[in-house]
């Protein structure tokens, strides 16, 4: 295999309101656009991690049927491996993009949980974060504690400190999304896990409301590693959890207003659903 520079959205949600070609071509544009602006486009693969939801199986429903996509010069298809999504643009023989499986659990003490590069359903607040953790490791996935605001204080910021002091069973990576605003440094859990050696991803993590799907790819990380693009699967899973891949965070994440606006939504939804 050979050394690959890779760019990754580490958490993408695409969901049954977004339009998909939408998504996709904006992801591209938000992601080549902080590509060119490093001057380090060329060479780099373009990969999103998928987080989905238990009510979401976007990635399964794909790979399962053809999806036909309104922008003629783009298509999904099923990678070789069985682990991956590809998507390619008309007149470049390689794959454009590479989508990966992945779950977001909300754990029994509603902590929220990434199961990368799984397809494996785990259902949401059946174990303690933990447990969710060890489950994710058993079916094959990177799992990774995920900062959300207000999620890290109080008694679930004692979890946090706890599994980050005692180990959490195997590897655990925590996840930075867009969500934590411009203005909100980098919390003080977050820069103790760092610090005792946990990497730290990012991802975009659109909302699921129209438009959202425009943030996609503007928040991530970079890696460096051995990369097989036909097995794209196996290769980032190993990539992640190898001690010695240094992640690089890129991109923006949300500024006052559109945080203060996103965060809104957020409350109206659960207001509504309850």
């Amino acid at each position: 295999m050979l050394l690959f520079d890779l760019f990754v959205d580490g958490h993408v949600h695409i969901y049954p309101t977004f339009d998909l070609a939408r998504a996709i071509t904006y992801g591209l544009q938000n992601m080549n656009r902080l590509l060119e602006a490093r001057k380090n486009d060329l060479g780099t693969e373009r990969i999103w991690l998928l987080t989905e939801r238990n009510h979401c199986n976007f990635f399964r429903q794909t790979y399962d049927s053809a999806v036909q996509l309104s922008n003629k010069q783009l298509s999904i298809e099923r990678g070789a491996d069985g682990e991956s999504l590809l998507v390619r643009k008309s007149g470049i023989d390689e794959p454009v993009l590479f989508i990966l499986p992945g779950r977001q659990i909300v754990s029994s003490d509603d902590l929220e949980v990434c199961a990368l590069v799984t397809a494996t359903i785990i259902p949401n607040r059946a174990h303690d974060t933990a447990e969710t953790i060890k489950r994710a490791l058993d079916c094959g996935g990177v799992p990774a504690l995920n900062w959300a605001p207000g999620k890290w204080f109080f008694s679930r910021g004692k979890i946090v400190r706890k599994l980050l002091e005692k180990g959490a069973g195997g590897p655990l990576l925590i996840g930075d999304t867009s969500m934590r605003p411009t203005f909100w440094p980098m919390p003080h859990l977050m820069q103790k896990a760092k610090e005792e050696g946990h990497k730290i991803i990012a991802g975009s993590d659109p909302l699921p409301f129209p438009g959202e799907e425009d943030n996609i790819g503007s928040y991530g990380f970079k890696m460096k590693g051995k990369f097989d693009p036909a097995k794209p699967a196996a290769s980032v899973r190993a990539l992640l959890l190898d001690a010695n891949t240094e992640i690089e965070l890129c991109g923006r994440r949300s500024g006052p207003f559109s945080f203060a606006k996103r965060q809104s939504k957020i409350m109206t939804e659960k207001k509504n659903r309850s």
